[in-house]
């Protein structure tokens, strides 16, 4: 008769329960989005963290992972999980989110190829034209710039931000009586910056 090792059985009686109570991949999604919801990102990384160790080629991890580090102004960090995330499923909605992330960056040029590579799902909100028309404007394309924010008031009459940036894309475009009258809008929908502008270059 085979002699049972106690220790095996200790072994066994230890460890059932916490394979039991194991957690899936999904599971831990589920709970990193909760975590979003509560605005506790750091929290939120941890699960997306936890889900990815056990399902690496699931594309919204990523997704997620990145707007929790977004949400924390990672945006480095952020833009690396967005770029994953698109390695894996083309996604618009990732690429546009990778845009904003790179305009906190700085990083114009490649934030711009992120925003027209989601135009078809983005088009009829005015906070895309926003973006991209402000990339144009650090990159100088001033006349398509004001296009764009053109487009983006049309959407939103009431895009303060909107306004400041074509009156801004104007100054530099040597339009300065309607850079004005932008301004003026501008300060009207409480753009924390408009009144310093007037007083450079209205008055």
């Amino acid at each position: 008769m085979t002699k049972i090792n106690p220790f095996s059985i200790l072994l066994i009686i230890c460890f059932t329960p916490i394979i039991g109570c194991s957690q899936s991949a999904s599971e831990f999604s589920m709970e990193g989005l909760k975590k979003i919801d509560a605005k506790d990102y750091a929290g939120a990384v941890i699960q997306f963290d936890n889900a990815i160790k056990l399902d690496s080629t699931n594309d919204t991890y990523y997704y997620y992972r990145g707007l929790s580090k977004s949400l924390m102004k990672n945006y480095t960090n952020a833009i690396l999980d967005y770029s994953q995330s698109l390695n894996l499923k083309a996604n618009q909605k990732v690429n546009y989110m990778r845009g904003i992330a790179k305009v906190e960056i700085m990083d114009y040029a490649s934030a711009l190829e992120d925003f027209n590579a989601s135009y078809d799902l983005k088009k009829n909100e005015p906070s895309f034209y926003f973006f991209r028309g402000s990339c144009k404007l650090h990159l100088k394309d001033l006349q398509e710039s004001i296009l764009d924010f053109d487009k983006a008031i049309e959407l939103n009459k009431d895009y303060g931000k909107a306004y400041f940036l074509r009156a801004m894309a104007k100054i530099e475009f040597n339009q300065k009586s309607s850079a004005c009258e932008d301004f003026q809008l501008a300060k009207k929908l409480n753009d924390s910056h408009a009144e310093e502008m007037i007083k450079k270059y209205c008055q």
